[in-house]
């Protein structure tokens, strides 16, 4: 059981898709069975990175378990451009989940996405970022850092 806010993770090793079209992972952390065990309590989910300067399709990827809670809709395909997530995922209860995502690209086009996971969270899950290029480039989508916060309600 966790007290008070605390960063779960905190992480700047910048990685970069493989020169091939298959999903891969930036960034997993294992979130442990029960860790939001209180209804209200919320995970906060924070990276960013960069798009490389070319006009291949690129997609960023936020999964809470196996629920995508936020990707980059509004541009899919971003030339030379930086990006940044933010998702907050609130426990409603034990399989219930509410989450708001913010997907800002090179600081002025924002989307905000809403979504119910429905995740186990008796359960350990993973949390991770991903990258996937519609072309074969290696490093096409880049996770420059990875934070993840539990927060108190």
């Amino acid at each position: 059981m966790l007290f008070g806010n605390a960063q779960l993770v905190g992480e700047a090793t910048q990685v970069g898709n493989d020169a091939d079209t298959l999903e891969k992972d930036l960034s997993v952390y294992n979130l442990a069975a029960n860790t939001l065990d209180i209804n209200g309590n919320a995970i906060k989910i924070t990276a960013f990175g960069s798009f490389a300067a070319n006009n291949d399709t690129k997609t960023v990827r936020v999964y809470f378990g196996s629920s995508v809670v936020a990707l980059n809709t509004d541009n899919t395909t971003p030339n030379n451009l930086l990006w940044s997530i933010e998702v907050i995922v609130w426990r409603v209860s034990s399989s219930v989940q509410k989450a708001k995502a913010i997907v800002t690209l090179d600081g002025e086009s924002s989307e905000v996405q809403f979504n119910s996971p429905g995740e186990s969270l008796g359960a350990a899950l993973d949390i991770k970022v991903t990258g996937q290029s519609g072309t074969a480039t290696a490093n096409n989508i880049v996770k420059e850092a990875t934070s993840i916060e539990h927060i108190k309600a």
